[in-house]
C-alpha cells in the first residue's frame, strides 16, 4: 500500500535515470546540473535544455544550497535576464554552448551606451549612460553563471577566460 505523500518525481523524463532529485513537491521542476547532463538530447527542459532561462533555474538552486544571500542570487538572475534580453534583440544566440567572448564584448559595449534608468519602471531615464561601477556588477554577476556552467561541465570552454573584467571606477 502506498503512502499518500503529495510528492511525486520532478519530471517524467528522469524517471529510471541516475539522478540526486528524488521526490519534490508538485508543479515544481528542479533541476541538477547531473539530470541536465542527462537529458542533453531530450525534451526535459523545453526545445533547447542549454538556453539561458533554462539553466537559470539551476544555478539559482546550486547558489542557494551554496548558501548564497537571495540578493546576490537575483543579482545573477536579474543580470542574465538582461543579457538575454539583449541576445535576442540582436539576434544572437541564448544557447550557453554557443555563446562566446564576441558576444560578451558587444553586451558590455551595449551597457556603456546604455541610458541611465532607460529599462527601469518607476524612474524615468535621465542623461548619460550607466556607470563603469554598474556594468561592471553586470558583468560579475553573469562570469559567476558561466563560472558555474563550466565547473559542472555544462560548457567546454568559459568566454570569460578570454575577457578580462573592465576596469570600473569605485
Amino acid at each position: 500500500m502506498e503512502r499518500e505523500t503529495g510528492l511525486e518525481p520532478a519530471t517524467t523524463c528522469l524517471e529510471g535515470r541516475d539522478s540526486t532529485t528524488e521526490l519534490l513537491p508538485q508543479k515544481r521542476a528542479y533541476f541538477t546540473p547531473k539530470t541536465h547532463a542527462l537529458s542533453k538530447g531530450g525534451t526535459c527542459f523545453g526545445k533547447n535544455p542549454n538556453t539561458i532561462t533554462a539553466l537559470a533555474a539551476g544555478y539559482e538552486l546550486f547558489a542557494a544550497a551554496e548558501a548564497k544571500s537571495p540578493r546576490t542570487i537575483e543579482n545573477v538572475t536579474s543580470s542574465l535576464a538582461h543579457f538575454e534580453k539583449f541576445l535576442i534583440a540582436h539576434g544572437l544566440p541564448d544557447d550557453t554552448t554557443e555563446i562566446d567572448h564576441h558576444h560578451i564584448q558587444a553586451f558590455i559595449l551595449y551597457l556603456r551606451q546604455k541610458k541611465r534608468f532607460s529599462t527601469h519602471p518607476f524612474t524615468s531615464p535621465q542623461p548619460g549612460t550607466l556607470s563603469p561601477y554598474t556594468v561592471s556588477c553586470y558583468l560579475r554577476a553573469i562570469r559567476s553563471f558561466w563560472s558555474w556552467l563550466s565547473d559542472e561541465g555544462i560548457i567546454e570552454q568559459n568566454p570569460f577566460v578570454f575577457y578580462s573584467m573592465p576596469a570600473s571606477d569605485y
